[in-house]
């Protein structure tokens, strides 16, 4: 997986865009903080948020309900 620092040094200054995932820890770490709510996922399987702790990032949150 690629790293924050690969991200911020290689693909930023690059002008590239990516795709990549988070690891559980910070998932849940976006959750407790209030990022976005399991309610999100009432209607729908997926949500797209934004939160201070990605900036300028688009997130695109899914949940799998046989895994949860």
């Amino acid at each position: 997986m690629i790293t924050q620092a690969r991200i911020n040094t290689d693909l930023r200054t690059a002008g590239l865009d990516w795709i990549t995932a988070l690891r559980a820890p910070t998932i849940q770490a976006l959750l407790k903080n209030g990022a976005f709510q399991l309610s999100l996922f009432d209607q729908r399987d997926m949500a797209s948020i934004t939160t201070p702790e990605f900036p300028g990032e688009r997130l695109v949150v899914c949940r799998n309900a046989e895994l949860a």
